[in-house]
């Protein structure tokens, strides 16, 4: 009978250790729509796939530009939590309006967290726009940005990296 119980155990142990083996070997595949406009301007719109099993926002767009090099350029802050600049549309303030880079996660602001913290999955629609903030009261009321004011060419950009690089010399 104890020889029995014990065939039992092994069994049982065998097939749990078998079934986490084979969940382990799993690939979980994630596609998730990405989108970045500028207004009315879409920059990029595409659908990126990873296989790691609960991506964050920051790691699908740093996947896009791996699989489509040249589309869009992107930097990242110091911690490497957030995006931003993409292309020449950078993070600042000018004469006390914010423009900056946010994202909704099938068309909804995240209420808290950051990009690197904030995950998706498969068949969201993640959408970065560049909007400006305008004061009003206490607070910032955000709208899309509108390309056609060209607060933010390719020269201008260009042109103030060369005086930073210039000023660091």
């Amino acid at each position: 009978m104890k020889r029995l119980a014990r065939i039992a155990v092994l069994l049982v142990v065998l097939m749990l250790g078998s079934a986490l083996v084979s969940c382990a070997g799993e690939i979980v595949e994630t596609t998730v729509t990405l989108k970045i406009t500028v207004g009315s301007e879409q920059i990029f719109s595409g659908d990126i796939t990873v296989t790691n099993a609960n991506p964050t926002v920051l790691q699908i767009v740093k996947e896009a530009e791996l699989r489509y090099p040249g589309a869009f350029r992107v930097q990242y802050d110091e911690d490497d939590t957030q995006v931003v600049k993409i292309n020449q549309y950078y993070n600042t303030e000018i004469d006390g309006k914010i423009y900056l880079w946010e994202y909704k996660i099938n068309g909804e602001f995240p209420e808290t967290g950051k990009a690197s913290t904030n995950t998706v999955k498969d068949g969201d629609v993640i959408e970065y726009v560049f909007d400006v903030g305008t004061p009003v009261g206490n607070k910032f009321v955000y709208e899309p940005y509108d390309p056609s004011l060209g607060l933010f060419t390719e020269e201008e950009v260009t042109e103030a990296a060369e005086e930073t690089e210039e000023a660091a010399e």
